[in-house]
């Protein structure tokens, strides 16, 4: 797949589709259906940063995913304790880490350097 990008794709947007495509692609071939968690997920902490407070957002960002992430867990735990099937929490698990720090780095961009801890710089 990468060596068909590196030499027959070679425009950015068609990169970017290509990339898109193939990936929502492998996506659905592994975990089928459960994808639909990802576009909620993403859709849902879209929404919660752009109409909630940028002072605030980062906190419910982080409980929100965190709350969607151990429901996706409690339900897996009734239907399938003990099962070693590949579901979708594998990816979700991810996806709670770059969601959460794209909340926490959106917030601290609008923050003033001198307010900033040095961790935060």
């Amino acid at each position: 797949m990468g060596w068909f990008m590196h030499y027959c794709v070679y425009s950015t947007t068609l990169r970017h589709l290509y990339a898109i495509t193939l990936g929502i692609l492998i996506q659905l071939y592994m975990f089928g259906t459960g994808i639909i968690h990802v576009f909620i997920m993403s859709t849902m902490v879209f929404l919660m940063m752009n109409f909630l407070p940028r002072k605030t957002q980062a906190s419910l960002v982080m409980f929100f995913v965190l709350a969607y992430l151990s429901a996706q867990h409690i339900y897996r735990m009734w239907v399938n304790f003990g099962g070693f099937d590949l579901d979708i929490t594998t990816f979700t698990m991810l996806l709670i880490c770059k969601l959460s720090a794209l909340a926490f780095c959106y917030k601290d961009g609008a923050e003033k350097d001198e307010d900033l801890t040095d961790e935060q710089k």
